[in-house]
């Protein structure tokens, strides 16, 4: 004997369009993905019942004449109400050494105080899902002509239940891919009873001082990236939140989180100052700075957002700094012609230019100082000999 196991999924509970006949419906007419997971599972997940009810009731049945112990066991019988309202049962089967030809479910009849036969569902179908408006006491078993199973326990469905709240998002967190683009991300536990049919995202307008809607994003998703050239929207910096909704409303709004220039880099992007750099002086006279093969920025070179990287110097010969010069990022080496007085007395501190898709750019910490002053990383002893011989 084996169990197979069926999990509603959150995608199953948004059920319409259901068949009715006069007074009953089967499951048999469900969505098609229902049926595509009944060939492997055997139960649907109790998790779906409306806890907050107390319409809901369920108690032992004992078995009827004709039990056949071949065709497994029915448990697990619950009911609960979907984001439509409507009802549905759901139930484990262990599979027995005869293989079930569907599953009856009885309705108990007040007045005459016996069970009926409701309706029937097909072979490797665990959940039932009512086309009208459910009410009364229920049991299901399995049968193969005219053996059944033993009974499952017994659900009474007494009304309408309250519908279960939607989740809301929770720490939602904001990181930067580039100088102009950032990742929103938050945390969303779906609903077995209730699912979300997508997110709204929204921006805090300081003008109006309220919250308006920027996005909607499908069911699922849990990130959105803000770009105002990819994404086409009109990205300013500002507060963010997010909300899940469905056909019935929306849940609670997640906290809320600043995006700034001031956000940090994702953990996955490495934005920082060229490292390993190593002076050297050269006849003319000439001071140079070598920049080794630097892999720390690669997630910035290789960065989608990325349109164009470049290096930035400032140096300082004697006590004197100069204007900033630009050079290509390409370059493994820069050089500055200076006086002779100043060869041994002279340094530069470079950084790393990111201009992002948007035109949008953002400088990385400067480097440490580097050239043939003493302090700086040349670890000079005595730069008063001629051209400095220690750096060659």
């Amino acid at each position: 004997m084996f169990y197979k196991q069926l999990i509603i999924t959150a995608g199953l509970l948004f059920v319409f369009g259901l068949v009715a006949c006069s007074n009953t419906a089967s499951a048999n007419d469900e969505d098609s993905s229902s049926s595509s997971l009944s060939s492997s599972v055997k139960s649907s997940s109790s998790t779906g019942t409306t806890n907050s009810s107390s319409s809901v009731s369920s108690s032992a049945s004992s078995s009827t004449s004709e039990v056949g112990s071949n065709l497994g066991t029915v448990s697990g019988l619950t009911a609960f109400q979907n984001a439509t309202e409507t009802w549905i049962l759901a139930w484990t089967y262990a599979e027995g050494s005869v293989s079930e030809k569907g599953f009856q479910i009885d309705k108990f009849n007040e007045s005459k105080n016996t069970w009926e036969v409701f309706d029937s569902v097909g072979v490797d179908t665990y959940r039932y899902v009512f086309a009208v408006k459910a009410s009364g006491t229920f049991r299901v078993s399995a049968y193969k002509d005219a053996v059944h199973s033993s009974y499952s326990s017994e659900v009474t469905i007494d009304g309408d239940v309250a519908l279960t709240d939607l989740s809301a998002p929770s720490s939602l967190t904001a990181a930067r891919l580039a100088p102009s683009v950032w990742l929103l991300s938050w945390s969303y536990t779906t609903s077995l009873v209730r699912r979300e049919s997508g997110f709204i995202l929204e921006k805090y307008n300081t003008e109006t001082q309220d919250w308006a809607v920027v996005d909607t994003l499908a069911q699922d998703v849990n990130r959105v990236v803000l770009d105002s050239v990819k994404s086409g929207m009109d990205i300013s910096l500002g507060s963010y939140r997010v909300a899940a909704y469905d056909n019935l409303g929306r849940s609670d709004y997640s906290n809320d989180v600043s995006v700034s220039i001031q956000t940090a880099y994702d953990s996955d992007i490495v934005f920082t100052a060229p490292t390993g750099l190593v002076p050297n002086v050269v006849i003319s006279p000439i001071i140079e700075i070598v920049i080794p093969t630097n892999p720390l920025n690669k997630t910035v070179e290789q960065s989608e957002y990325t349109k164009s990287l470049s290096y930035e110097i400032i140096w300082v010969v004697g006590d004197v700094e100069a204007t900033p010069i630009t050079f290509s990022y390409t370059k493994n080496s820069v050089a500055l012609t200076v006086d002779a007085a100043d060869l041994c007395n002279s340094y530069g501190r470079i950084r790393l230019v990111w201009t992002d898709e948007n035109g949008i750019i953002d400088y990385s910490e400067w480097s440490v100082p580097t050239g043939s002053k003493p302090g700086t990383n040349s670890k000079l002893v005595d730069n008063a000999v001629f051209n400095c011989p220690q750096l060659k």
